[in-house]
C-alpha cells in the first residue's frame, strides 16, 4: 500500500524493504539519463531498445531537437558526435516572458532530472539553475 509521509504514524516500525519515493513519481528517484553520443558510438548502444521511441530525444550540437519516433532509420547512423541523448523525456516547451518554467512543468522545474536547453546549446539541470535566471527561449525537457 502507498502512504504519504504525513500519513505514517510510527516511523520506527516501517517494514524492511519498504520503498520510499521522493517527488512526484518514482522516475524522479532514478539516475538522470542524459548521455553524450561520442565519436563512433552507436545509438542503440546508448539508447538500447528505446532508440526510436517517442520519449527518446536527440539534441544535436546545433541545438536542433529530434524525437526518436520522428526519425528515419538512416538518420540514427548519421547523428554527429556531441549529440545528447535524453531517455524517457518529453519537451515541455520554451520559457517566455508570459510562460515561466513552473507554468510549463510545475514542481519538476528544479529537479536534477529536468533539463534546460539554452540558446548556446548548453544543457543545464533543474537544480543548477535559479528560476529568475532562466533565459527566455530556454527549452525544458522533463521525465514523462
Amino acid at each position: 500500500r502507498k502512504l504519504r509521509g504525513n500519513e505514517i504514524r510510527d516511523w520506527k516500525n516501517i517494514p524492511a524493504g519498504t520503498k520510499v519515493l521522493i517527488g512526484e513519481e518514482q522516475r524522479e528517484n532514478e539516475e538522470e539519463v542524459v548521455t553524450d553520443l561520442g565519436e563512433g558510438a552507436f545509438v542503440r548502444d546508448v539508447a538500447g531498445d528505446e532508440y526510436n521511441a517517442d520519449s527518446t530525444l536527440y539534441v544535436l550540437p546545433t541545438g536542433m531537437v529530434k524525437k526518436g519516433s520522428d526519425m528515419e532509420e538512416k538518420e540514427f547512423g548519421a547523428l554527429p558526435a556531441g549529440t545528447k541523448v535524453l531517455l524517457g523525456y518529453v519537451e515541455g516547451g520554451a520559457v517566455t516572458k508570459q510562460k515561466s518554467a513552473f507554468q510549463i512543468c510545475g514542481k519538476r522545474w528544479n529537479l536534477p532530472s529536468t533539463c534546460y536547453l539554452l540558446k548556446d546549446g548548453a544543457i543545464k539541470a533543474g537544480n543548477e539553475i535559479k528560476e529568475n535566471e532562466i533565459p527566455p527561449g530556454a527549452r525544458i525537457f522533463y521525465h514523462k
